[in-house]
């Protein structure tokens, strides 16, 4: 559905950036090393109403605009990278270079390589570049 005003627009990016938060500070938080339990009540609470988030915003996929409110690629089976766009247009025609990340590792526990997520701003599309090793093996 499409927001249906600018005010809402920046509730909508509000909520994304909250969400967004609330999912690093969940996955952070609940892999600390603590073994007592010290942060179940409240990554609980926090859980809630990143629920509460998830539901209301699973409404909208477009600002009053006609912009999508969120671009996500995949930059490798199972690695998604998901941006919220700003909700006054971004006028930059890009590329813009928003993160560079690892790929997942291999059997080996080896880097498959690196990423760099780019951007345009003004069509509101993303692009992973896969920077990956080359694989040597032995020759006999």
């Amino acid at each position: 559905m499409q927001s249906p005003n600018p005010a809402t627009d920046r509730l909508l990016y509000a909520a994304w950036e909250a969400r967004t938060s609330a999912d690093w500070v969940t996955d952070t938080a609940g892999d600390h090393g603590h073994h007592d339990d010290c942060c179940t009540i409240p990554l609980d609470t926090l859980d809630n109403a990143r629920g509460l988030l998830v539901a209301a915003l699973a409404e909208f996929t477009t600002y009053s605009d006609g912009r999508p409110i969120r671009t996500t690629v995949e930059i490798e089976y199972g690695h998604r990278f998901s941006y919220t766009w700003t909700p006054t247009p971004d006028p930059r025609p890009g590329p813009i270079e928003l993160c560079r990340g690892e790929l997942a590792r291999d059997d080996a526990h080896r880097s498959n390589g690196r990423y760099i997520m780019w951007a345009w701003p003004d069509h509101c599309q993303l692009k992973a570049q896969l920077l990956t090793r080359p694989r040597l093996r032995v020759v006999h």
